[in-house]
Protein backbone atom coordinates (compact mmCIF):
# COMPACT_ATOMS: atom_id res chain seq x y z
CA UNK A 1 0.00 0.00 0.00
CA UNK A 2 1.30 3.43 -0.88
CA UNK A 3 0.49 6.36 1.37
CA UNK A 4 1.37 9.75 -0.06
CA UNK A 5 1.50 12.25 2.77
CA UNK A 6 1.81 15.97 2.29
CA UNK A 7 1.91 17.92 5.52
CA UNK A 8 1.78 21.66 5.80
CA UNK A 9 0.05 24.56 7.42
CA UNK A 10 -3.08 25.61 5.66
CA UNK A 11 -5.58 28.39 6.17
CA UNK A 12 -8.72 28.31 4.04
CA UNK A 13 -12.47 28.21 4.01
CA UNK A 14 -14.32 25.26 2.57
CA UNK A 15 -16.47 25.63 -0.53
CA UNK A 16 -19.93 24.09 -0.78
CA UNK A 17 -21.09 22.26 -3.89
CA UNK A 18 -24.67 22.02 -5.02
CA UNK A 19 -24.69 18.20 -4.87
CA UNK A 20 -26.10 17.78 -8.40
CA UNK A 21 -22.97 16.57 -10.12
CA UNK A 22 -22.13 12.90 -10.26
CA UNK A 23 -25.67 11.58 -10.14
CA UNK A 24 -25.93 11.87 -6.38
CA UNK A 25 -29.16 11.77 -4.47
CA UNK A 26 -30.38 15.09 -3.02
CA UNK A 27 -29.59 15.36 0.69
CA UNK A 28 -30.09 17.44 3.76
CA UNK A 29 -28.29 20.62 2.76
CA UNK A 30 -27.60 24.12 3.91
CA UNK A 31 -29.86 26.42 1.88
CA UNK A 32 -28.42 28.63 -0.84
CA UNK A 33 -29.06 32.32 -1.17
CA UNK A 34 -27.39 35.50 -2.25
CA UNK A 35 -26.01 35.71 1.28
CA UNK A 36 -23.59 32.92 0.41
CA UNK A 37 -21.25 35.34 -1.30
CA UNK A 38 -21.30 37.59 1.74
CA UNK A 39 -20.50 34.62 3.95
CA UNK A 40 -17.44 33.74 1.91
CA UNK A 41 -16.18 37.34 1.98
CA UNK A 42 -16.59 37.59 5.75
CA UNK A 43 -15.20 34.10 6.27
CA UNK A 44 -12.14 34.87 4.13
CA UNK A 45 -11.30 37.88 6.26
CA UNK A 46 -11.22 35.87 9.46
CA UNK A 47 -9.97 32.53 8.15
CA UNK A 48 -6.48 33.34 9.38
CA UNK A 49 -7.74 32.59 12.87
CA UNK A 50 -7.80 28.88 12.05
CA UNK A 51 -4.64 26.98 11.10
CA UNK A 52 -4.95 23.31 10.14
CA UNK A 53 -2.54 20.53 9.27
CA UNK A 54 -3.38 18.98 5.92
CA UNK A 55 -2.76 15.32 5.09
CA UNK A 56 -3.12 13.87 1.60
CA UNK A 57 -3.78 10.14 2.01
CA UNK A 58 -3.59 7.81 -0.99
CA UNK A 59 -3.96 4.03 -0.77
CA UNK A 60 -3.34 2.03 -3.96
CA UNK A 61 -5.15 -1.01 -2.57
CA UNK A 62 -7.41 -1.81 0.38
CA UNK A 63 -6.27 -3.38 3.61
CA UNK A 64 -9.19 -5.78 3.30
CA UNK A 65 -11.64 -6.59 0.53
CA UNK A 66 -14.33 -9.20 0.80
CA UNK A 67 -17.08 -10.40 -1.52
CA UNK A 68 -19.99 -10.16 0.89
CA UNK A 69 -22.20 -12.97 -0.40
CA UNK A 70 -23.78 -15.83 1.59
CA UNK A 71 -22.17 -18.62 -0.42
CA UNK A 72 -18.71 -17.18 -0.99
CA UNK A 73 -16.42 -20.17 -0.46
CA UNK A 74 -13.22 -18.12 -0.76
CA UNK A 75 -13.69 -15.13 1.57
CA UNK A 76 -10.88 -12.61 1.32
CA UNK A 77 -9.05 -14.25 -1.58
CA UNK A 78 -11.56 -14.19 -4.43
CA UNK A 79 -10.26 -12.39 -7.55
CA UNK A 80 -13.58 -10.76 -8.49
CA UNK A 81 -16.38 -9.35 -6.37
CA UNK A 82 -19.76 -9.07 -8.04
CA UNK A 83 -22.62 -6.90 -6.83
CA UNK A 84 -26.24 -7.70 -7.58
CA UNK A 85 -29.75 -8.01 -6.21
CA UNK A 86 -31.57 -11.26 -5.37
CA UNK A 87 -34.05 -10.78 -8.17
CA UNK A 88 -36.82 -13.32 -8.80
CA UNK A 89 -39.32 -11.88 -11.31
CA UNK A 90 -42.08 -14.24 -10.17
CA UNK A 91 -42.08 -12.88 -6.61
CA UNK A 92 -44.60 -10.11 -5.79
CA UNK A 93 -41.95 -7.40 -5.49
CA UNK A 94 -39.45 -9.07 -7.81
CA UNK A 95 -37.01 -10.13 -5.08
CA UNK A 96 -36.31 -13.34 -3.18
CA UNK A 97 -37.99 -13.81 0.21
CA UNK A 98 -34.96 -15.80 1.40
CA UNK A 99 -32.11 -13.32 0.96
CA UNK A 100 -31.42 -9.62 1.27
CA UNK A 101 -32.56 -7.58 -1.72
CA UNK A 102 -28.94 -6.45 -2.07
CA UNK A 103 -27.68 -10.00 -2.04
CA UNK A 104 -24.09 -9.70 -3.28
CA UNK A 105 -22.20 -6.74 -1.82
CA UNK A 106 -18.49 -5.85 -1.81
CA UNK A 107 -16.81 -4.74 1.41
CA UNK A 108 -13.52 -2.83 1.38
CA UNK A 109 -11.55 -1.36 4.26
CA UNK A 110 -8.57 1.00 4.26
CA UNK A 111 -6.32 1.28 7.31
CA UNK A 112 -5.33 4.91 7.82
CA UNK A 113 -3.56 4.77 11.17
CA UNK A 114 -0.01 4.72 9.76
CA UNK A 115 -0.58 8.00 7.94
CA UNK A 116 -3.29 9.86 9.83
CA UNK A 117 -3.02 10.16 13.63
CA UNK A 118 -5.74 8.37 15.58
CA UNK A 119 -7.53 8.96 18.88
CA UNK A 120 -7.67 12.74 18.51
CA UNK A 121 -11.45 12.76 18.80
CA UNK A 122 -13.72 12.82 15.72
CA UNK A 123 -14.08 16.59 15.94
CA UNK A 124 -10.35 16.98 15.21
CA UNK A 125 -10.72 15.76 11.62
CA UNK A 126 -12.26 17.59 8.69
CA UNK A 127 -12.40 15.69 5.41
CA UNK A 128 -12.43 18.02 2.43
CA UNK A 129 -12.24 15.33 -0.24
CA UNK A 130 -12.81 11.57 -0.32
CA UNK A 131 -12.66 9.53 -3.53
CA UNK A 132 -12.81 5.77 -4.05
CA UNK A 133 -11.99 4.15 -7.40
CA UNK A 134 -12.56 0.64 -8.68
CA UNK A 135 -11.75 -1.26 -11.87
CA UNK A 136 -14.22 -3.55 -13.65
CA UNK A 137 -13.05 -7.13 -14.20
CA UNK A 138 -15.42 -8.37 -16.91
CA UNK A 139 -16.16 -7.20 -20.44
CA UNK A 140 -19.48 -5.77 -21.63
CA UNK A 141 -21.69 -7.53 -19.08
CA UNK A 142 -23.65 -4.51 -17.83
CA UNK A 143 -24.64 -1.05 -19.00
CA UNK A 144 -23.42 2.20 -17.48
CA UNK A 145 -25.95 4.22 -15.49
CA UNK A 146 -24.54 7.30 -13.73
CA UNK A 147 -27.80 8.22 -12.00
CA UNK A 148 -29.73 7.02 -8.98
CA UNK A 149 -32.78 4.80 -9.67
CA UNK A 150 -35.77 5.04 -7.34
CA UNK A 151 -36.87 1.88 -5.54
CA UNK A 152 -40.19 1.66 -7.43
CA UNK A 153 -38.28 1.22 -10.71
CA UNK A 154 -37.03 -2.19 -9.52
CA UNK A 155 -40.54 -3.60 -9.04
CA UNK A 156 -42.18 -5.91 -11.60
CA UNK A 157 -43.94 -3.96 -14.34
CA UNK A 158 -47.31 -5.33 -13.21
CA UNK A 159 -46.81 -4.14 -9.62
CA UNK A 160 -49.20 -1.30 -8.70
CA UNK A 161 -46.31 0.83 -7.38
CA UNK A 162 -44.04 0.30 -10.39
CA UNK A 163 -42.50 3.46 -11.87
CA UNK A 164 -40.40 2.98 -15.02
CA UNK A 165 -36.79 4.10 -15.00
CA UNK A 166 -36.03 6.77 -17.58
CA UNK A 167 -32.41 5.68 -18.07
CA UNK A 168 -30.79 2.49 -19.36
CA UNK A 169 -28.86 0.37 -16.88
CA UNK A 170 -28.55 0.39 -13.11
CA UNK A 171 -26.12 2.36 -10.93
CA UNK A 172 -23.30 1.12 -8.76
CA UNK A 173 -23.60 2.69 -5.31
CA UNK A 174 -21.17 3.24 -2.45
CA UNK A 175 -22.27 3.19 1.20
CA UNK A 176 -20.83 3.10 4.66
CA UNK A 177 -20.63 -0.18 6.54
CA UNK A 178 -22.69 -1.35 9.48
CA UNK A 179 -21.72 -4.24 11.76
CA UNK A 180 -23.61 -6.87 13.73
CA UNK A 181 -23.11 -10.35 15.20
CA UNK A 182 -20.60 -9.03 17.75
CA UNK A 183 -18.17 -7.48 15.27
CA UNK A 184 -17.14 -3.86 14.79
CA UNK A 185 -14.89 -1.77 12.57
CA UNK A 186 -11.73 -2.94 14.35
CA UNK A 187 -12.49 -6.63 14.94
CA UNK A 188 -13.83 -7.45 11.47
CA UNK A 189 -11.44 -9.09 8.97
CA UNK A 190 -11.89 -10.14 5.36
CA UNK A 191 -12.22 -13.78 6.46
CA UNK A 192 -14.85 -13.13 9.13
CA UNK A 193 -17.95 -15.30 8.74
CA UNK A 194 -20.62 -13.88 6.44
CA UNK A 195 -23.06 -14.53 9.27
CA UNK A 196 -22.90 -16.21 12.66
CA UNK A 197 -26.55 -17.17 12.23
CA UNK A 198 -27.17 -18.63 8.77
CA UNK A 199 -26.40 -17.93 5.11
CA UNK A 200 -30.16 -17.80 4.59
CA UNK A 201 -32.43 -15.02 5.71
CA UNK A 202 -32.58 -11.25 5.75
CA UNK A 203 -30.69 -8.95 8.12
CA UNK A 204 -28.25 -11.69 9.15
CA UNK A 205 -25.04 -10.67 7.36
CA UNK A 206 -22.22 -9.52 9.63
CA UNK A 207 -21.50 -6.38 7.60
CA UNK A 208 -23.96 -4.52 5.42
CA UNK A 209 -24.38 -1.44 3.26
CA UNK A 210 -25.41 1.41 5.55
CA UNK A 211 -26.72 4.95 5.19
CA UNK A 212 -28.47 7.30 7.62
CA UNK A 213 -32.22 7.77 7.94
CA UNK A 214 -34.10 11.06 8.24
CA UNK A 215 -33.35 11.15 11.98
CA UNK A 216 -29.63 10.67 11.35
CA UNK A 217 -29.61 7.08 12.64
CA UNK A 218 -27.53 4.37 10.89
CA UNK A 219 -29.70 2.16 8.69
CA UNK A 220 -29.20 -1.16 6.91
CA UNK A 221 -30.18 -0.54 3.27
CA UNK A 222 -29.88 -4.18 2.19
CA UNK A 223 -33.66 -4.58 1.90
CA UNK A 224 -34.81 -1.16 0.76
CA UNK A 225 -37.17 -2.66 -1.83
CA UNK A 226 -38.95 -4.74 0.82
CA UNK A 227 -39.05 -1.72 3.13
CA UNK A 228 -40.04 0.66 0.32
CA UNK A 229 -37.55 3.49 0.79
CA UNK A 230 -34.84 5.22 -1.20
CA UNK A 231 -31.46 5.05 0.52
CA UNK A 232 -28.88 7.84 0.31
CA UNK A 233 -25.67 6.50 -1.22
CA UNK A 234 -22.40 8.07 -0.18
CA UNK A 235 -21.60 8.20 -3.92
CA UNK A 236 -22.63 6.76 -7.29
CA UNK A 237 -20.00 5.35 -9.65
CA UNK A 238 -18.99 7.61 -12.54
CA UNK A 239 -16.77 7.18 -15.58
CA UNK A 240 -16.00 9.46 -18.49
CA UNK A 241 -14.86 6.66 -20.80
CA UNK A 242 -18.28 5.06 -21.36
CA UNK A 243 -21.45 6.74 -22.59
CA UNK A 244 -24.52 6.38 -20.36
CA UNK A 245 -26.49 3.34 -21.44
CA UNK A 246 -23.53 1.70 -23.20
CA UNK A 247 -21.90 -1.58 -22.20
CA UNK A 248 -18.92 -1.25 -19.86
CA UNK A 249 -15.61 -2.70 -21.14
CA UNK A 250 -13.19 -4.66 -19.00
CA UNK A 251 -10.75 -2.56 -16.91
CA UNK A 252 -12.99 0.50 -16.99
CA UNK A 253 -12.26 2.73 -13.98
CA UNK A 254 -15.20 4.00 -11.95
CA UNK A 255 -14.85 6.92 -9.55
CA UNK A 256 -16.97 7.39 -6.44
CA UNK A 257 -16.68 10.96 -5.17
CA UNK A 258 -18.05 10.85 -1.64
CA UNK A 259 -20.40 13.60 -0.55
CA UNK A 260 -18.28 15.02 2.28
CA UNK A 261 -20.58 18.05 2.49
CA UNK A 262 -23.24 15.80 4.00
CA UNK A 263 -22.83 16.24 7.75
CA UNK A 264 -23.68 12.61 8.55
CA UNK A 265 -21.18 11.25 6.03
CA UNK A 266 -18.58 13.72 7.29
CA UNK A 267 -19.11 12.42 10.83
CA UNK A 268 -18.87 8.81 9.62
CA UNK A 269 -15.50 9.55 8.05
CA UNK A 270 -14.32 11.48 11.11
CA UNK A 271 -15.16 8.61 13.43
CA UNK A 272 -13.46 6.17 11.06
CA UNK A 273 -10.23 8.18 10.97
CA UNK A 274 -10.28 8.43 14.75
CA UNK A 275 -10.35 4.61 14.84
CA UNK A 276 -7.74 4.26 12.09
CA UNK A 277 -9.73 2.40 9.42
CA UNK A 278 -12.40 3.43 6.92
CA UNK A 279 -14.91 0.86 5.68
CA UNK A 280 -17.06 1.11 2.54
CA UNK A 281 -19.60 -1.18 0.87
CA UNK A 282 -20.28 -1.35 -2.86
CA UNK A 283 -23.82 -2.38 -3.73
CA UNK A 284 -26.19 -2.52 -6.65
CA UNK A 285 -29.57 -3.96 -7.55
CA UNK A 286 -28.56 -5.30 -10.95
CA UNK A 287 -30.50 -8.43 -11.78
CA UNK A 288 -28.73 -11.61 -10.74
CA UNK A 289 -29.48 -13.06 -14.18
CA UNK A 290 -30.89 -11.86 -17.46
CA UNK A 291 -34.64 -12.70 -17.57
CA UNK A 292 -34.20 -13.62 -21.23
CA UNK A 293 -31.77 -16.35 -20.16
CA UNK A 294 -34.40 -18.10 -18.02
CA UNK A 295 -32.52 -17.55 -14.77
CA UNK A 296 -29.28 -19.24 -15.70
CA UNK A 297 -27.21 -16.62 -13.82
CA UNK A 298 -25.41 -15.33 -16.90
CA UNK A 299 -23.41 -12.29 -15.87
CA UNK A 300 -25.43 -9.10 -16.26
CA UNK A 301 -23.96 -7.27 -13.28
CA UNK A 302 -20.69 -5.54 -12.32
CA UNK A 303 -17.70 -7.59 -11.20
CA UNK A 304 -14.96 -5.63 -9.49
CA UNK A 305 -11.26 -6.48 -9.29
CA UNK A 306 -9.99 -7.32 -5.81
CA UNK A 307 -6.45 -6.96 -4.49
CA UNK A 308 -5.99 -10.72 -4.96
CA UNK A 309 -6.69 -10.57 -8.70
CA UNK A 310 -3.75 -11.84 -10.75
CA UNK A 311 -3.81 -8.79 -13.03
CA UNK A 312 -3.63 -6.55 -9.96
CA UNK A 313 -0.83 -8.56 -8.39
CA UNK A 314 1.11 -8.37 -11.67
CA UNK A 315 0.72 -4.60 -11.79
CA UNK A 316 -1.48 -4.69 -14.89
CA UNK A 317 -4.67 -3.49 -13.20
CA UNK A 318 -5.79 -1.83 -9.99
CA UNK A 319 -7.72 -2.91 -6.94
CA UNK A 320 -9.98 -0.48 -5.09
CA UNK A 321 -8.19 2.73 -4.16
CA UNK A 322 -8.90 5.53 -1.71
CA UNK A 323 -7.72 9.13 -1.64
CA UNK A 324 -8.51 11.52 1.20
CA UNK A 325 -7.71 15.13 1.93
CA UNK A 326 -7.91 15.56 5.69
CA UNK A 327 -7.44 18.64 7.81
CA UNK A 328 -6.32 18.03 11.37
CA UNK A 329 -7.78 20.72 13.58
CA UNK A 330 -5.22 21.59 16.23
CA UNK A 331 -7.79 22.94 18.67
CA UNK A 332 -11.34 21.84 17.82
CA UNK A 333 -12.63 24.09 20.56
CA UNK A 334 -15.32 23.62 23.14
CA UNK A 335 -18.22 21.61 21.62
CA UNK A 336 -20.56 23.91 23.54
CA UNK A 337 -18.95 27.16 22.43
CA UNK A 338 -21.28 30.02 21.59
CA UNK A 339 -21.78 30.29 17.84
CA UNK A 340 -21.24 26.58 17.09
CA UNK A 341 -24.66 26.24 15.50
CA UNK A 342 -24.09 22.84 13.87
CA UNK A 343 -22.47 21.28 16.95
CA UNK A 344 -19.24 20.16 15.28
CA UNK A 345 -17.04 21.81 17.92
CA UNK A 346 -15.82 24.56 15.58
CA UNK A 347 -17.26 27.97 14.77
CA UNK A 348 -16.66 28.40 11.05
CA UNK A 349 -18.28 29.28 7.74
CA UNK A 350 -20.90 26.54 8.10
CA UNK A 351 -22.16 28.16 11.30
CA UNK A 352 -22.04 31.54 9.59
CA UNK A 353 -24.26 30.23 6.79
CA UNK A 354 -26.74 28.84 9.30
CA UNK A 355 -26.90 32.20 11.05
CA UNK A 356 -27.49 34.04 7.78
CA UNK A 357 -30.27 31.60 6.83
CA UNK A 358 -32.14 32.54 10.02
CA UNK A 359 -31.58 36.29 9.60
CA UNK A 360 -34.47 38.43 10.78
CA UNK A 361 -37.23 38.04 13.34
CA UNK A 362 -37.33 34.54 14.83
CA UNK A 363 -40.48 32.64 13.88
CA UNK A 364 -40.18 30.74 17.16
CA UNK A 365 -38.09 32.65 19.72
CA UNK A 366 -37.86 29.51 21.89
CA UNK A 367 -36.29 27.58 19.02
CA UNK A 368 -34.03 30.06 17.25
CA UNK A 369 -30.43 28.87 17.78
CA UNK A 370 -28.91 31.68 15.71
CA UNK A 371 -30.38 34.27 18.09
CA UNK A 372 -27.23 34.27 20.18
CA UNK A 373 -28.12 37.28 22.31
CA UNK A 374 -31.70 36.15 22.97
CA UNK A 375 -33.26 39.29 21.50
CA UNK A 376 -35.79 37.43 19.35
CA UNK A 377 -34.12 38.66 16.17
CA UNK A 378 -31.09 37.36 14.32
CA UNK A 379 -29.13 40.45 13.35
CA UNK A 380 -25.71 42.05 13.25
CA UNK A 381 -25.25 41.69 17.01
CA UNK A 382 -25.57 37.91 16.71
CA UNK A 383 -23.16 37.99 13.78
CA UNK A 384 -20.60 39.82 15.91
CA UNK A 385 -20.97 37.26 18.71
CA UNK A 386 -20.37 34.44 16.25
CA UNK A 387 -17.28 36.14 14.81
CA UNK A 388 -15.89 36.73 18.30
CA UNK A 389 -15.96 32.95 18.88
CA UNK A 390 -14.56 32.00 15.46
CA UNK A 391 -12.33 28.96 15.41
Amino acid sequence: MVHEIKRGRKMEMYGITDGKEGGRMPRRRIGRSCLFGFAIVVGSMIAAAVADETIEFNADKPTLDRWNYPFNQTPGVRELASIWGATIPEEPNGFSPDFDNRDAQFHVGFATDESIPTDLGPESYHITEAVVTIMIGTNNTFRYDPTYDIWQSYLPVNHPDFIPDDTTGRPMELYGVGFRNGFDALSYTETTAYSTISPFGKFVRTTYAMDFDAQGEPRDVSNNIDEMFDPSPFAIGQTDTVAPGAFVPQLTVFTFTIDVEDELIQNYLRESLDLGIVHFMFSSLHAASDPADNGDFSSTYPEILTKENLFVMAGLADASQLSLTVEIIDDPGDPGVIGDLNGDGVVNVFDLLLLLEQWGVCADPENCPADLDGSGTVNVFDLLILLENWG
